[in-house]
């Protein structure tokens, strides 16, 4: 299930602030994909409406480049699954993963 929330609902921090204060920009509104079809949702939206689109995934960038202003936000971090197959010696890893 897909969250939408748009700037102006979020608090000033959490709106100006993406990682910490070394990178702070406003955002038009983040998306919460929760599979593989909202992402490509995110995607196809954000084209059919000629809006940038800044992907934020598990979070590690201090810069802040996973964001951008006034940009939809595609923030990967509900997605944060690992799933690993000893057969085909393959691990399949979510975007919104962190190391810890």
């Amino acid at each position: 299930m897909t969250t939408t929330v748009k700037s102006e609902t979020m608090p000033t921090p959490a709106r100006r602030v993406p990682y910490d204060e070394l990178a702070a920009v406003t955002r038009g509104s983040v998306v919460l994909p929760g599979d593989a079809a909202d992402v490509v949702a995110g995607v196809r939206f954000a084209k059919a409406h000629g809006i940038v689109l800044a992907v934020r995934g598990g979070g590690h960038n201090a810069a802040g480049l996973g964001v951008w202003d006034d940009a939809l936000v595609l923030d990967l971090s509900p997605m944060h699954s690992v799933t690993a197959d000893p057969q085909s010696h393959t691990v399949r890893v979510d975007g919104g993963c962190t190391w810890g």
